[in-house]
């Protein structure tokens, strides 16, 4: 378990992971206030308890009359302080802990004369099935998920769903596609082989190029 919160905790804390989550939370808040928002009294309600131990007066209903419609006009926004979006990152950690202890680990060794290199996003997960283009991103639920986490230049751990998940020597195209998975979200990448980090950067700044993240 110590070491599913220790790899769910490298996940979290990388600038990219905490910003998409805390981007999920603003865009759930926002949808809970437009919701409150399309009843006119429980929004009344919900204003005026806002003003409550406040020094303002309460405000009168044409102001109150005028947030609403702003607010469903869809011209709010919802924006996370640091300590939000730092409390929503926390509660991620026991999700994506506890999904990590149910599937099914092993680890990958690199052939000779390949390493694996990491990045400051070490552990990630991708659906690498062939989806629909209007798809994007991948829930750590989804039954083809992998998730690869790289312990050393020699050794990667690999989880997923399935039952048939191998153990031992890993081809070279498989360590190509783990190194990828590396720098796909990272700002920067380490490892012994330079030629290594130069290959992924490559094909990384190609991808950005084509479709930025």
């Amino acid at each position: 378990m110590k070491l599913a919160e220790m790899i769910t905790f490298l996940h979290n804390r990388v600038p990219y992971v905490r910003d998409t989550i805390a981007g999920f939370a603003s865009e759930a808040w926002l949808r809970m206030l437009q919701m409150l928002a399309s009843d006119r009294e429980a929004f009344g309600r919900a204003f005026r308890e806002a003003h409550k131990g406040t020094s303002e007066p309460e405000p009168p209903e044409e102001e109150m009359e005028m947030a609403r419609q702003w607010m469903l006009s869809g011209g709010a926004r919802v924006s996370l302080s640091q300590t939000g979006a730092l409390q929503s990152m926390f509660s991620t950690v026991d999700v994506i802990r506890d999904g990590l202890l149910q599937m099914n680990w092993s680890y990958l060794v690199v052939p000779k004369g390949r390493t694996f290199i990491t990045s400051d996003v070490p552990m990630s997960w991708i659906d690498p099935t062939p989806r629909p283009a209007f798809f994007s991103g991948s829930g750590l639920c989804m039954k083809n998920v992998e998730v690869s986490f790289p312990i050393c230049p020699n050794v990667c751990f690999l989880a997923m769903w399935s039952d048939s998940v191998k153990t031992g020597p890993a081809a070279s195209e498989t360590v190509d596609q783990m190194n990828l998975r590396r720098g796909m979200w990272a700002s920067s990448l380490y490892g012994s082989e330079k030629e290594e980090i130069e290959q992924v950067v490559q094909i990384v700044r190609t991808v950005r190029s084509q479709s930025p993240l």
